[in-house]
């Protein structure tokens, strides 16, 4: 009796399950709920040919007299299959995850604009997908939802969609980009290596205050970065490697992560607003074409190696909010003519304004303005070049002349020159390639001439 009663639930549980699913018109679709006749479609059943060509997903369908609501399309309903086109009527909510993965001749989708969430992994890699609609109802694009989309020529956000996931347009090439204004981030990877040559303006919409990691590296052909007054964090690669020659820095803008904008060619000149507290490890490295930066007095942290190898930098000027310049921070910075530390500066390390000897073309900066206080204590050996050490001039504040003179490297400056507030400057040592006038303008051949003498159009007092 006790095996009779098991044989009949088991035999209850899949005439159960047989009849949770049904077919019509070559699609299988899985009853949700048989109160609420509501039903998805699933995966094709043994019984019915697997899915291929074009594919059109009713809003209502009918089997046995009943009307049965389409609310979705399941979990893997199409995944790797041979569709070709994919049309929906407007009424299903959602697409499940891998949904339509690995429909490799898949070109064009029209989704029902009612489709409210987009499951992970739903298209993706679908390479020779050309086009496919983002619905007006849209709220959330998940995980990888188009990840390796090579073909797809446009991504039109309604104003609906709330959340991106991570890598949801990875490696995807489209020319045409509209985010939603709805959008507070955006994560990290999710419009990574999206590389095509007429992706030229990205428009990041007000309310965006995050830009994850690698959000947009390497999505090389970006001309023309707009990024709104909302942005207060760009996190780690966020932009690394494009091909923007202006950036404009917001005003609510906080933090530029590691390697935030590293090896951007073409940018050239760079405002940071105040507010501004920390620029991350290699920011900016490489970013060939930067001539002009202006830091600002809010900033807290410099970190390793942030603008090394700007080789157009003209100017370098720290500003008083800074105590530690790190190692390599400025490294290669070959253009620079003008250094100024700013008057908080403890520390500065190794390498910090060094350069790359490769024996030739190396650079000569003419001025280190040090007007600091007291000399920074914790001062790297080979902070500075050996060429800036020759050649250049350091200005210090007037009375620091002995601090600075007996203690390495500062004494490696072969010009010291103090400042006080008279303007005339005082002199402790001179180039004899430099040619010095008297304050009367005749060139005298004793650059140590007690008195005003003039150097380099600047007046300073021997003693």
């Amino acid at each position: 009796m006790k095996k009779s009663f098991i044989l009949l639930c088991l035999l209850v549980t899949w005439f159960s399950a047989v009849a949770q699913t049904f077919s019509v018109d070559g699609l299988t679709f899985k009853v949700l709920s048989s109160e609420e006749k509501t039903v998805e479609v699933s995966t094709a059943a043994a019984d019915v040919a697997p899915y291929s060509g074009d594919v059109v997903i009713p809003a209502v369908v009918t089997s046995e007299g009943s009307d049965y609501v389409v609310t979705g399309v399941g979990d893997k309903a199409f995944e790797k299959s041979d569709i070709t086109s994919l049309t929906m009527e407007d009424g299903p909510t959602r697409i499940g995850y891998f949904a339509f993965s690995e429909c490799q001749s898949l070109k064009t989708a029209k989704l029902a604009e009612t489709i409210e969430r987009i499951d992970s992994a739903a298209f993706l890699s679908d390479w020779y997908l050309e086009s496919c609609n983002m619905p007006k109802a849209l709220k959330v694009l998940d995980r990888y939802a188009f990840y390796d989309s090579f073909a797809l020529s446009e991504v039109i956000m309604s104003d609906n969609v709330e959340e991106l996931g991570e890598y949801c347009f990875f490696r995807s090439k489209f020319s045409k980009l509209r985010l939603s204004e709805k959008l507070t981030k955006i994560p990290c990877y999710a419009f990574c290596l999206c590389q095509n040559t007429a992706f030229k303006d990205l428009w990041i919409p007000d309310g965006v205050t995050e830009i994850g990691e690698w959000g947009f590296g390497s999505a090389i052909y970006i001309k023309n970065l707009h990024l709104p007054a909302s942005l207060k964090y760009i996190g780690k690669s966020a932009f690394q490697s494009i091909f923007a020659a202006k950036v404009e820095l917001p005003e609510g803008l906080e933090e530029i992560d590691d390697f935030g904008f590293t090896n951007c060619p073409y940018i050239e000149e760079l405002i940071f607003p105040e507010g501004m507290k920390r620029i991350g490890q290699w920011a900016f490295q490489g970013c060939m074409s930067l001539h002009t930066i202006s830091l600002p007095n809010s900033l807290e942290t410099l970190d390793k190696a942030a603008f090394t190898s700007c080789t157009k930098l003209k100017e370098i000027t720290i500003p008083d909010g800074i105590t530690t310049i790190p190692e390599q921070c400025f490294y290669n910075s070959r253009a620079a003519k003008k250094i100024t530390i700013g008057k908080n500066v403890k520390t500065i390390g190794s390498e910090a304004f060094g350069y790359y000897d490769n024996g030739y073309n190396n650079p000569s900066v003419e001025e280190v303005y040090c007007l600091t206080d007291t000399r920074p204590s914790n001062t790297a050996s080979d902070a500075f070049g050996p060429l800036t050490y020759e050649n250049a001039t350091l200005f210090i504040k007037a009375g620091n002349l002995r601090s600075f003179k007996s203690s390495e490297p500062w004494s490696q400056f072969k010009e010291i020159v103090e400042v006080d507030p008279s303007g005339i400057q005082h002199v402790q040592g001179s180039s004899s390639d430099s040619p010095v006038y008297t304050i009367g303008g005749i060139q005298t051949q004793n650059p140590l001439l007690p008195g005003i003498v003039i150097k380099k159009g600047k007046k300073y007092l021997n003693r």
